[in-house]
C-alpha cells in the first residue's frame, strides 16, 4: 500500500469499529442468559466467588477454563465493581488487540490494499467472533483464545517471542489450546533440529503446559460432580450408531457456513495462492493443522452435544484463515473493478447484522436458527 491507501485503511478500520459498536446489542448479564449463551453463567459464577472457588456446581469442561473469569471477579471484587462492567471492559481490549495485531501483520507483509480491505472486513464483521463478543462480553475465553491464535501467528510468522505467550494465552482459555501447544512444540522441534530439550523456551512450554493443566484440573475437581464428558470428542459417532438422521447430519455439517461461506465465495473468485518457499511452507502446514484441529472438535461432538453451537465453535479457527490469506494469497486484481468492490464491502456488512447480536434485524427470519 502507498501512503494514501494506508490513510484511508486505518480510516476504514474505525469505520468498521463504529459501525460494529453502535450497531450491536450490548446484553446485560440476565439478557444473556434468555438468549442461552449457557457458558456464561459459568463464568460469571467463576467471577462472582473468586478468589474463592465457585460454590455452584459447574460443568467440568466450563470450570477448566478458569483463570480468565477468575482474574475478572477478582478485579471485580477488589474494585467493588460490577462483574459484567469488567467483562466487557476486559473484552473491549481484548478485541483492540486483536485488530492492532491484524493491523500489524497487513504492515509487515507490505499487503496491498485490496487484500487489506478485504482482511479486515472478513475479521471485524464476521457476526460471530467481534460483534458477538460486544454482545456477549462473558464469553470472553473466546476472545482470549483467538487473541492467542495471533499472538502465536505473528511470532511464527515473523520469529518474535509472542509465540510462548500466545501459547500460554490458548492453554488458560479453551481446552482447543493443547492444539497450539502441540504446534509450538513441533515448530521449535524442526526449527532447532530436534535438539529441543536443549532450548529453554519449549522446556519451559512443556512446564507450563503441565502447570496450567493441574491449576485448572484442580479447580474443576473442586467445583464439579462430574469428570470431563468426553462425549466432546466421540459423540457424533455415537448419534450415529444411535439416532443417524441424514437430513439433520447435513444440515448440521452445513451450519459453519454462515461465518465462512462469504469468505468462501469471495476467495475462489478474487483470491490467488503465490507460490510457497521452503520457510512458508513449515509455517502453512502449521497453521493448517491448528485451523484443522480446532474445526474437528464440535464436529466430533455431534449434532446433539454442539448443536447450533458448532458455528461458534468453528468461527474459532477463523483468524488463522485470515492469517493464511494474508500470507499466502494475492488478489487477481483483472476481475476486480472499484465498483465491485464497494459493492462486496457493503454485501459484507449487512453478512454482520446477525439478528441476534445486531440491533438493525434484517435478517429476523433466521433468529431462532442462528446461535
Amino acid at each position: 500500500m502507498h501512503s494514501i491507501q494506508e490513510k484511508v485503511y486505518v480510516v476504514y478500520i474505525f469505520w468498521l469499529l463504529i459501525f460494529i459498536f453502535s450497531t450491536s446489542i450490548h446484553y446485560n448479564f440476565e439478557q444473556i442468559v434468555l438468549i442461552n449463551q449457557l457458558d456464561s453463567v459459568s463464568y460469571m459464577s467463576i467471577a462472582i466467588f473468586s478468589p474463592d472457588y465457585s460454590s455452584e456446581n459447574l460443568p467440568y469442561h466450563h470450570a477448566q477454563r478458569f483463570f480468565v473469569p477468575y482474574l475478572i471477579g477478582f478485579v471485580s471484587n477488589t474494585l467493588g465493581i460490577s462483574p459484567i462492567i469488567i467483562f466487557r471492559l476486559f473484552t473491549y481490549l481484548i478485541v483492540f488487540l486483536i485488530i492492532f495485531i491484524h493491523f500489524l501483520i497487513i504492515k509487515k507483509l507490505k499487503t496491498n490494499f485490496y487484500l487489506s480491505i478485504f482482511s479486515i472486513s472478513f475479521l471485524i464483521l464476521n457476526p460471530y467472533l467481534i460483534r458477538y463478543f460486544i454482545a456477549v462480553p462473558t464469553m470472553i475465553n473466546d476472545a482470549v483464545f483467538i487473541l492467542s491464535l495471533y499472538l502465536f501467528s505473528i511470532g511464527l510468522i515473523f520469529n518474535y517471542k509472542s509465540t510462548l505467550v500466545g501459547v500460554i494465552f490458548a492453554l488458560i482459555s479453551r481446552q482447543n489450546g493443547i492444539f497450539v501447544f502441540v504446534a509450538y512444540f513441533v515448530n521449535n522441534l524442526i526449527s532447532k533440529r530436534y535438539k529441543i530439550f536443549k532450548d529453554t523456551s519449549t522446556v519451559l512450554s512443556i512446564i507450563l503446559f503441565i502447570f496450567i493443566s493441574l491449576l485448572s484440573n484442580n479447580y474443576a475437581n473442586n467445583v464439579s460432580e462430574t469428570n470431563f464428558n468426553f462425549r466432546h470428542v466421540y459423540g457424533l459417532f455415537e448419534w450415529i450408531v444411535t439416532s443417524f438422521e441424514l437430513i439433520k447430519l447435513v444440515k448440521w455439517i452445513l451450519l459453519p457456513l454462515y461465518s465462512y461461506l462469504p469468505l468462501l465465495i469471495i476467495s475462489s473468485f478474487f483470491f490467488k495462492f503465490k507460490k510457497l518457499d521452503k520457510i512458508y511452507n513449515k509455517n502453512f502446514f502449521i497453521l493448517i493443522f491448528i485451523f484443522i484441529s480446532i474445526v474437528c472438535i464440535p464436529f466430533l461432538s455431534g449434532p446433539d452435544l454442539a448443536s447450533r453451537n458448532i458455528i461458534r465453535l468453528t468461527s474459532l479457527a477463523y483468524p488463522i484463515i485470515l492469517i493464511i490469506g494474508l500470507c499466502y494469497v494475492s488478489v487477481k486484481k483483472k476481475l476486480l473493478n472499484n465498483i465491485l468492490f464497494i459493492f462486496i464491502i457493503l454485501i459484507l456488512h449487512i453478512w454482520s447484522l446477525h439478528p441476534k447480536y445486531s440491533i438493525i434485524t434484517i435478517h429476523e427470519i433466521f433468529r431462532n436458527y442462528l446461535i
